[in-house]
């Protein structure tokens, strides 16, 4: 039994046809199953779709002399792709839907009659009788014709669910996206439930799907955009693109919807929203925690399939090396700051937690919070910018030093100099640069009493005298390491002090 419109022989057909019996396949007369596609969308495709409970048919091909079809009690079909008319759910004699009930099981007849028996009368008795059989020709159902752009919606969709089956992770591209054929079948399906989400007044099935099609075929576009899909995604009530996360997870677009709609709408969103999209990236996403876990395959697109996602914090020093940054106008003060938003990258996390998990003190948190906002009117772009390209380099060349573990070592001063064996008093101002080569700290931000505030006489003459205790105490700063080696174990070894090639 051949699907009208599909190939002899796809995998959609191999998908749809019952191959376990060819009884009812002689008789022309097969009441179809539900359709299950493994490793498909994750059963999304049946949310997008209405539930048919029995078969449609088209009554031009039971006329014809053309067998039931399987494909006509697929939910997402509504038309015949061979007669270009709508499939009929009701018997035009009595009103009952075809294959809804086991009548049929008892009977031999041909394929155009209808399945079921006459509908019991309305206020008859209830006494148990057995009603004649309905003997309706199915093919005098009234042909419906189906517009075109339906037509192609429908065809389309199948051809996605055909690709998706043969070999879901197989690449595909889609306008300037690098994408799945599962990605492209999850990205239509989220286009049907927008299209539904958003419906102002009732429309068909039909309906939606061509809409969907056609903002499919906006995405499919040289710069993935278009009327269609504009008007969609701006509609931020259903999309959920901005969040919160809940929301999210609800509408669950998929990265090609969140990349594209993201896009459009870069420069109007906050300056802290842009680093949690990582709009500086060729193409935006939601953040990793915005998706369930089991789908985070699924949501990143093949050019954001980087290893690790998001910067650790084992590779962020509390003070960002500025040397190896592109500005011009960073200046060294600047590194608590631009270590903080390192860390955001890509993630919801309060400013408060970053500054926690980097050591900052909860004083700074108020200075950071003016300095943040200054990059934000000035040079918010460029700092994004510096921001991916360091993370692409780090992911190159990561950091052999374990940050978050030599932070944590060094965050007792009295703990510190037990264990590497120095007095505080005789050589505070040794002791203040070792924990800052050996953290990535800044001084001014370290614990009592290593600290010493910015603009401060001691702060200046510590950063005058950086070299010259670096020369003098290289032999001492080594054997301190090995020491704190020693007591924390691996986690606090590799170089001293490192800074990206």
């Amino acid at each position: 039994m051949h699907i009208p419109g599909n190939p002899p022989g796809s995998g959609l057909e191999r998908v749809l046809l019952d191959k376990r019996s060819g009884f009812y396949a002689v008789l022309g007369t097969e009441p179809p199953e539900p359709v299950k596609i493994p490793l498909i969308d994750d059963g999304r495709l049946s949310e997008s779709v209405p539930k048919n409970t029995s078969s449609r048919y088209c009554p031009e091909c039971l006329a014809s002399g053309f067998g039931w079809s399987t494909l006509w009690q697929q939910p997402w079909t509504f038309a015949c792709p061979h007669h270009h008319i709508a499939l009929i759910a009701t018997c035009p004699s009595c009103g009952q839907r075809p294959w809804s009930s086991s009548s049929w099981g008892g009977r031999l007849a041909g394929q155009a009659c209808c399945t079921e028996r006459e509908p019991r009368p309305k206020g008859g008795t209830s006494q148990r009788s057995i009603r004649p059989w309905c003997n309706g020709n199915l093919g005098d159902a009234a042909q419906i014709p189906v517009h075109d752009a339906a037509l192609h919606a429908q065809q389309r969709l199948l051809v996605l669910v055909d690709a998706a089956h043969r070999d879901p992770g197989g690449p595909r591209s889609l306008g300037p996206w690098s994408a799945t054929a599962s990605q492209h079948l999850h990205t239509f399906c989220a286009l049907l439930r927008l299209s539904v989400a958003q419906a102002r007044s009732a429309s068909s099935w039909a309906d939606h799907l061509a809409r969907a099609s056609a903002a499919f075929d906006d995405l499919n576009q040289t710069d993935g955009s278009g009327p269609t899909i504009n008007l969609m995604l701006s509609d931020h009530q259903t999309t959920g693109l901005l969040g919160p996360r809940s929301q999210a997870l609800r509408s669950d677009l998929g990265p090609i919807l969140v990349a594209a709609g993201i896009r459009n709408i870069a420069s109007a969103i906050p300056p802290s929203s842009r680093l949690t999209f990582r709009t500086a990236r060729a193409w935006a996403a939601h953040p990793p925690e915005w998706t369930s876990p089991r789908d985070h395959g699924q949501h990143i697109l093949q050019e954001h399939q980087t290893e690790p996602l998001l910067p650790p914090a084992s590779w962020v020093p509390q003070s960002l090396w500025t040397i190896a940054l592109r500005a011009h106008d960073v200046q060294e003060d600047d590194g608590p700051v631009l270590s903080m938003i390192l860390l955001r990258l890509g993630r919801t996390t309060p400013w408060s937690h970053i500054a926690l998990e980097l050591g900052l003190p909860a004083t700074f948190q108020r200075s950071a919070g003016t300095r943040l906002r200054s990059l934000h009117h000035h040079r918010w772009p460029n700092v994004l910018q510096d921001m991916e390209d360091l993370f692409t380099q780090l992911r190159q060349a990561p950091p052999p030093i374990n940050y978050s573990a030599r932070r944590r070592a060094a965050h007792s001063v009295a703990e510190l100099a037990k264990v590497v064996g120095a007095h505080r008093d005789d050589d505070l101002a040794g002791l203040r640069r070792f924990w800052e080569v050996f953290t990535g700290g800044d001084i001014r931000l370290a614990p009592h009493p290593l600290g010493t505030p910015g603009g401060t006489s001691a702060h200046l003459e510590h950063v005058a005298q950086r070299q010259h205790l670096d020369d003098a105490h290289d032999v001492l700063f080594r054997q301190y390491h090995e020491r704190l080696i020693g007591h924390h174990g691996n986690t606090v070894d590799g170089p001293l002090t490192w800074t990206p090639p």
